[in-house]
């Protein structure tokens, strides 16, 4: 047999391969395997292979199998071949099923006459029947064989035989592949819905003898797991497969996942569960469970509704991130704790609002907050170190309920839209002892951190003796650097707000009997619910129109006592019939002191008024000071000559102190005025030669050679821009070629800048005072008439007049670092309220980081 088998296939001629799931006769070259003198034993059943324990696995005889054409082309079988060896093959099945046919009638005879169930007729119909439907299976799946393995070549087949398999071993070895790469080992596995690789190989599991497992791959590391892998074999080179691009809308609404760079489930994105969809097994059971997911239908029922609605984006689609981006600014700017998320209302709330958020931890929200803070701030950083003109700094200084010192940094510029900005840069805690020496080494590490130490135009503070120093030391060392105009003399800038706040309340000490009288009065109206009963009754028997109550001040806030003096004004004569009525009462203002209240309203009304004005944050201010304490200044002359000798009194004591503050300040509140186009230089004359008299001359030209200082180094800083782009276009063109060129282009700028654009500028008509004159805008359009002044205008005026934009910061820090939250560190507070500032005044971009054109 060995000798026939390699003859045949030394003649090209492929071998018969059987199955014993075919029904068919063994062939006579496999019968002869069997021992001499004996026969197979008969099977069970006509459709069942002959099975006999006794016989080595190598001589089951196996039938026949169809064999795609791919494998005769790899064998090398021609077709006239072919064609002989299956008319062979047609006589000698014929003459064998006559044979067999006879040597069974007589046993299935005699079984049908001891009284088997069913007729020769009826076996034989059942055995054609079976052998069809396998015949039929054996080519669907040969054809999906073929469908699938179109354009490769299948490995060869093996028979049973141990020859043959010596055969195919030695023919691969000639052809330089491994027999592992020919032959693959099947699965015995059970009944599958789906076509498996052992369905799909050409050899059935029954017929597979020992031999043939040893030369198969043992399946362990590195061994296809799935059908595709054992089909498809995966790449030699060591390279990792590109997932395909994913077309289907079911990927819309599902996360795909890879195994090994083949597709193999989806996880729902509502629900996040998972399910088979690997090319085998298709997307419709992932297709059939978001058509009925719980979590989307919710969610798809809440967008339509959504969409229905004419305030909604019909666009709009949740997002996790952007969800826990406004909780931050939520918390940030409301100053609520942290555990506030845990807050099982609050997550009950999300949950009815939005059952798709997630909820977070106390933790992950301050990480977030401190996380955005960083991540703006770097924004700012970049923008400030991008800027091409100077910022104005205020300070104030704050302490907390746990007794900490904090210092309060707020900066102000005019944007390249000629629109006034402030944010805070610094929050930080100052250590004692609260000296000058500490407070600057705080100012100069932050401006050096937010890269404008160069940059600083002025630096407002309040007038304590502490600042003074502070901006001393400062002041030495930005000169000393040079990275300061007119040696620094412009720099301190007194707060308004506070100088107004010293002069009244030194007015208010010589009228402390008057005022003592209003606050106790007030006082006893609100101490008990009986009084406050009472006093309502009496206001509405003297007919008294008046919808509040009078209110009562702060000791230490002049603003909170004028309003309380002005809002007892209305209830005079009620006060003056609680009196009569009730004996308790007494401590009610006289007619005198009633008249005296009058005055000293009508006089803090134009203190009010001012405070007002020069602590705006919205607008300029520093063109409005001088305006507003002239006004100021006008009042107190008024009231000099009051008959009444206390309010005199009062008002000495008041002028005092605003001469004081004039001398420290007229200087940097006349600058702002020079370039108010209404006013100019000639207000500023005017104004001083009327307050100063006979030595007025000295303190204008003081203002004079500060403005003109200020031209020239505005003037050289456009100058050396100007040669500088000169310099790169000449390089760039190769036009300089006189060596001096330069020098004769810095002539004829100096002599522009110096004669033409400050005088005539000066010289101009006066623009007309209106009442929606807006100085901004000006200057925005004239800026490009008077490049040098515009430059000076949009450093000057952004000059704030007070430090209200600092203390304003210190107006929610109760409600930050409150006794509950005493663990947070200096950080995380200076975080939480520099972030916070910045919410409230527009977030910094990417967009405010670029560099600004110059003017």
């Amino acid at each position: 047999m060995a000798m026939e088998a390699s003859m045949a296939m030394e003649a090209g001629a492929a071998p018969s391969l059987c199955s014993p799931h075919q029904g068919s006769d063994p062939s006579p070259p496999l019968l002869s395997l069997f021992p001499q003198g004996t026969e197979p034993p008969p099977p069970l059943h006509p459709s069942d292979p002959p099975v006999n324990s006794s016989y080595p696995a190598a001589s089951i005889p196996c039938v026949e199998q169809p064999v795609s054409d791919e494998v005769f082309e790899e064998k090398g079988t021609s077709p006239v071949q072919k064609k002989e060896k299956d008319g062979s093959h047609i006589r000698e099945k014929k003459i064998r099923k006559k044979e067999s046919g006879e040597a069974c009638e007589e046993p299935q005879r005699s079984r049908d006459v001891h009284g088997g169930k069913r007729s020769l007729s009826r076996a034989s119909e059942s055995s054609r029947a079976a052998k069809v439907a396998r015949t039929i299976d054996s080519k669907v799946v040969m054809t999906q064989l073929k469908t699938k393995m179109k354009g490769r070549k299948l490995p060869p087949i093996i028979s049973g035989s141990p020859m043959l398999n010596l055969i195919a071993r030695k023919k691969a070895q000639t052809s330089g592949r491994s027999p592992n790469q020919l032959v693959r080992s099947p699965r015995s596995t059970g009944t599958l819905k789906s076509p498996s690789l052992d369905a799909l190989s050409p050899v059935s599991v029954h017929a597979t003898p020992a031999s043939l497992h040893a030369l198969s791959p043992i399946p362990g590391h590195g061994a296809p797991s799935t059908m595709r892998d054992r089909l498809v074999p995966a790449p030699t080179h060591g390279s990792k497969r590109r997932p395909r691009k994913l077309t289907s809308i079911i990927w819309r609404e599902a996360e795909p996942i890879y195994i090994d760079g083949f597709l193999m489930q989806g996880q729902c994105n509502y629900c996040n569960n998972i399910f088979p969809a690997s090319k085998v097994s298709g997307t419709s059971q992932l297709a059939r469970h978001l058509k009925v997911c719980e979590v989307k239908c919710s969610m798809d029922g809440l967008v339509q509704q959504m969409k229905n609605s004419d305030e909604i984006d019909p666009d709009w689609k949740f997002d996790q991130e952007i969800a826990r981006s406004e909780l931050v600014k939520l918390v940030v700017l409301h100053g609520l704790p942290f555990s506030f998320v845990e807050y099982v209302g609050f997550r009950k709330f999300c949950a009815v609002v939005n059952p798709w958020f997630k909820p977070i931890s106390r933790v992950t929200i301050q990480n977030d907050c401190i996380e955005a803070y960083h991540q703006y701030r770097s924004y700012n950083e970049t923008f400030f170190k991008n800027c091409n003109h100077r910022v104005s700094l205020t300070g104030d200084m704050w302490t907390s309920n746990q007794k900490l010192g904090y210092l309060c940094i707020t900066c102000h510029w005019i944007d390249k839209n000629w629109k006034v900005k402030h944010r805070i840069i610094r929050f930080c805690l100052v250590e004692t002892p609260h000296d000058a020496w500490n407070i600057f080494g705080v100012v100069l590490q932050s401006i050096r951190d937010w890269n404008i130490e160069s940059k600083i135009c002025s630096f407002t503070l309040d007038n304590a003796e502490v600042n003074t120093k502070m901006i001393g030391h400062l002041r030495t060392n930005l000169v000393d650097r040079k990275l300061i105009h007119h040696k620094g003399k412009l720099l301190h800038i007194r707060c308004a707000a506070h100088v107004l706040n010293l002069i009244v309340q030194d007015g208010l000490k010589s009228m402390d009997s008057v005022v003592d009288n209003i606050r106790n009065s007030v006082k006893y109206i609100r101490s008990s619910q009986h009084r406050i009963e009472q006093f309502d009754k009496m206001v509405l028997q003297n007919g008294i129109e008046c919808k509040h109550q009078p209110s009562l001040d702060v000791s230490t806030r002049w603003n909170s006592t004028f309003l309380m003096l002005e809002s007892t004004l209305p209830f005079r004569k009620v006060f003056e019939t609680l009196q009569q009525q009730e004996p308790s009462y007494t401590f009610g203002p006289s007619n005198q002191e009633w008249q005296m209240v009058v005055d000293i309203c009508r006089l803090l009304k134009v203190f009010c008024h001012a405070t007002n004005i020069i602590s705006g944050s919205n607008y300029p201010t520093s063109n409005l000071y001088f305006l507003e304490i002239w006004s100021v200044k006008v009042v107190l002359d008024e009231q000099e000559k009051s008959s009444n000798a206390t309010i005199r009194i009062m008002v000495r004591e008041m002028k005092k102190k605003f001469h004081k503050y004039f001398m420290e300040s007229y200087l940097t509140n006349c600058i702002p005025v020079v370039l108010d186009p209404r006013f100019k230089m000639e207000l500023v004359e005017f104004r001083l030669k009327k307050y100063f008299g006979v030595g007025a001359d000295k303190h204008i030209l003081e203002v004079k050679e500060a403005i003109a200082a200020l031209f020239l180094a505005y003037a050289a800083e456009v100058e050396d821009f100007n040669s500088m782009s000169q310099e790169q276009s000449g390089e760039e063109t190769g036009l300089a070629d006189d060596a001096l060129s330069d020098f004769d282009e810095h002539i004829k700028l100096k002599k522009a800048n110096s004669c033409n654009e400050l005088q005539r500028y000066l010289e101009e008509d006066f623009h007309p005072r209106t009442p929606d004159f807006d100085i901004l805008k000006w200057w925005a359009v004239n800026s490009p008439r008077y490049p040098v002044l515009g430059n000076i205008a949009r450093d000057v005026l952004a000059v704030p007049a007070s430090t209200v934009a600092s203390e304003s910061a210190f107006s929610t820090c109760g409600r930050v670092i409150t006794d509950h939250r005493t663990s947070l560190g200096a950080e995380s507070v200076e975080a939480l309220m520099c972030f916070g500032d910045w919410i409230r005044r527009g977030e910094p971009s990417c967009e405010e980081s670029k560099p600004d054109e110059v003017s």
